[in-house]
């Protein structure tokens, strides 16, 4: 049985968080994947399901929180995921990478990583919290035995253009918030006490930013 959850950006634009069993069953060391939906009905895989439900929800919740209370603006010229592939570049090479990253430390506004293909930043930036999706040079850090990679890094920073960038509501920070949280004490509550005897979360009692959107049963 497969469970798929919706966190919604906008009416395009969205998360689907895919659970392995219901929320009856579900424990904080299942795995799950995330995967945000664009507008243009590109679909990219955020979240690997080889992690633990309790590091993608706890590390959405913290970002989420720090969000809301106290995150500061990003002062940033250019796009954050340039500058994350240039200070990953320059620390793989060995070159000089006291920049400006290391003063502003952008992993308070990465929410996941995925290797080699993208990563997913929360930030705000003018008071308007912004999400964004940013491809990886996917070369950093090779071998030297490994070939030469198709594409150099500076033909990737001549054609570098982010994935996605969307404006998020504080209202949708805050029920996402609310939403993650109710998620992570059901994990907690099933570890404590196995398969649960009622069942206290249902769609009907949540807002419709996380809805049902599938259920597959296999006989």
């Amino acid at each position: 049985m497969n469970n798929y959850y919706i966190l919604r950006v906008n009416e395009k634009e969205f998360f689907t968080i895919l659970l392995p069993f219901t929320l009856e069953l579900l424990e904080q060391w299942d795995h799950l994947t995330i995967i945000f939906h664009a507008k243009d009905h590109k679909q990219y895989p955020i979240f690997s399901d080889t992690q633990p439900i309790i590091i993608a929800l706890d590390t959405l919740k913290s970002l989420l929180h720090r969000t809301l209370h106290t995150m500061p603006d990003l002062a940033l010229k250019e796009d954050i995921g340039l500058v994350w592939n240039k200070y990953a570049h320059a620390v793989a090479i060995g070159g000089p990478h006291e920049t400006l990253y290391d003063s502003l430390d952008l992993t308070q506004y990465l929410l996941f990583s995925m290797d080699k293909t993208e990563s997913t930043w929360i930030y705000k930036k003018n008071h308007t919290v912004m999400l964004e999706i940013t491809p990886r040079y996917p070369w950093h850090f090779r071998e030297p035995e490994d070939p030469e990679p198709p594409i150099s890094f500076d033909h990737f920073l001549q054609t570098y253009k982010p994935y996605v960038v969307t404006a998020l509501e504080h209202t949708t920070v805050a029920q996402w918030l609310d939403q993650v949280d109710t998620l992570l004490n059901i994990t907690k509550r099933n570890d404590s006490y196995g398969v649960p005897k009622t069942k206290e979360f249902t769609l009907e009692s949540q807002p419709p930013n996380l809805c049902l959107l599938h259920e597959d049963r296999n006989n």
